[in-house]
């Protein structure tokens, strides 16, 4: 569960959103108001990680959600992924929803704003499900400013033997579509040219070996470029080894990868009698 635009980690608190209001005084200055927060989810439970994307008036928010089910899900999952958007710019928000009712273990939502050749505004979402080592990465799509969804499309195995995936990073032109994801100690790339008719192919991304690489960005530029940033951490298991920020860069759909480091961090300093717990850190 790893970070991307628009994307904070929120542990043990609800979700909010902050819409800001920007005017341009007649002098050169800036300045910026922000709306009271509003509330996102459920009152009750717990809610992690949420993706959020703009696309002219229209927010989306999606994230993991802790505590009872969405209405309009029945499945027994813990957490379950959550969806909820605006059409005013976050004056308002619909309801909070299921994109696709699932069970298993749901995490590390992602959602990508992108237009067709046609002129129509897709909005992409992509999250995990199940256990890190079995899960498989699935992406459901909507063309129409998520009222309704088509899919959900899977980009990695459904065997439930080990060929899953974690940690997915979302990047979308078009029917165009790129999940980065990590398998155990690989790192890898899938990608389909048309989700609606072709599936997903993996590409396994070089990264340096005894280490464990979590995708933490991704994009494209102006030239069709497809980037990816990773986080190579060493001393797989425990973490606790160096960490190199690598940048992964492909200039043919993702079919090959150029890999290029920059910077490596010193290792996690050992400290005695430190602890850590999901509702209290003291040292």
């Amino acid at each position: 569960m790893r970070s991307w635009l628009g994307r904070l980690r929120l542990v043990s608190a609800a979700i909010v959103l902050g819409v800001s209001s920007v005017s341009l005084p007649a002098a050169a200055s800036q300045s910026t108001t922000f709306r009271p927060p509003l509330q996102l989810g459920f009152a009750q439970g717990d809610d992690w990680e949420p993706a959020v994307a703009v696309d002219g008036r229209h927010v989306y928010v999606f994230w993991m959600h802790f505590g009872a089910n969405p209405p309009d899900c029945s499945l027994p999952a813990n957490p379950h992924m959550v969806f909820q958007s605006s059409a005013d710019g976050g004056t308002t928000l619909g309801p909070p929803h299921s994109i696709v009712c699932q069970a298993q273990f749901q995490a590390d939502a992602q959602l990508a704003v992108t237009r067709m050749p046609d002129g129509r505004h897709r909005l992409y979402a992509s999250w995990m499900d199940s256990n890190q080592i079995d899960s498989p990465i699935w992406v459901a799509f909507s063309d129409d400013s998520s009222v309704s969804w088509n899919g959900p499309f899977l980009v990695t195995k459904l065997d439930h033997s080990g060929s899953g995936c974690d940690k997915d990073i979302l990047v979308a032109s078009g029917p165009k579509v790129w999940v980065a994801c990590e398998h155990l100690v690989q790192s890898m790339v899938s990608f389909t040219p048309d989700i609606e008719h072709q599936p997903f192919t993996p590409v396994n991304v070089p990264t340096p070996s005894g280490t464990v690489a979590l995708a933490s960005a991704g994009g494209l530029d102006s030239h069709g470029n497809l980037y990816f940033t990773w986080d190579a951490i060493a001393n797989q298991g425990i973490a606790k080894g160096p960490t190199t920020l690598l940048l992964t860069r492909s200039s043919d759909d993702g079919a090959t990868w150029q890999s290029s480091t920059i910077d490596v961090s010193a290792a996690e300093p050992v400290i005695s009698g430190a602890t850590w717990s999901p509702s209290t850190t003291r040292a």
